[in-house]
């Protein structure tokens, strides 16, 4: 992820979709911590999201799944990335997403960022 290389970061973007569980780590906001190793794949994960910010448009269903992590960091990283980009280049899916994680979200400091982030937006 520290490449400058959109390129290379597509291709890193699509090996992580095909490989990470994306569907086990979908499982719905929570208040998981992501220690052990059962949250392996949950790091693997943040670890590509805590850059997407700079890479617009790159990475949509990493971000639909961070939102829907039960790992708060997860979700956390989802919105870093959102808040990087454009609303112009959020599809439907993402705004369904980040209004639905606005209405269950259980974290606090958490539901303030996502209300931030719609408000700042415009959405």
């Amino acid at each position: 992820m520290k490449s400058s290389d959109p390129n290379r970061i597509r291709q890193l973007v699509q090996f992580a979709t095909e490989h990470l569980p994306l569907q086990y780590i979908a499982t719905g906001p929570g208040d998981e911590m992501g220690f052990g190793q059962e949250y392996v794949a949950h790091r693997n994960l943040d670890t590509i999201l805590q850059s997407l910010d700079q890479y617009e448009g790159i990475g949509v269903e990493l971000i639909l799944t961070g939102l829907n992590s039960p790992v708060t960091r997860n979700r956390n990283m989802a919105i870093k990335a959102l808040e990087g980009w454009h609303v112009t280049a959020w599809d439907e899916r993402v705004i369904n997403a980040v209004n639905h994680l606005s209405e269950i979200e259980p974290d606090d400091s958490v539901k303030e960022r996502v209300h931030k982030l719609l408000k700042d937006k415009g959405l």
